[in-house]
């Protein structure tokens, strides 16, 4: 799998994603001893999609709701990794 050449820091996906589901990555991801330490933090912007991001809130680390600014993102990783 890609998650495994890469060994990302954060992963950040949608709660909906085409042919895939966002919440079954980010699952994984937190479920996976072998990617204890990725942050995994969901976007979504269908608001039905976030009543069930909130029920899946011990899957991700952070929750954006779309339209966001870059700066929230960029607050998000800057609180959930370590400096550089």
């Amino acid at each position: 799998p890609v998650l495994d050449k890469l060994m990302p820091n954060a992963l950040i996906t949608d709660g909906a994603l085409p042919g895939a589901q966002g919440l079954s990555l980010a699952a994984f991801v937190r479920q996976s001893k072998k990617h204890e330490g990725v942050k995994v933090i969901v976007m979504s912007g269908d608001p039905a999609q976030k009543q069930l991001v909130g029920v899946m809130r011990e899957n991700y680390h952070a929750f954006l709701a779309k339209p966001f600014r870059i700066e929230e993102l960029v607050g998000v990783l800057e609180r959930l990794l370590p400096p550089a």
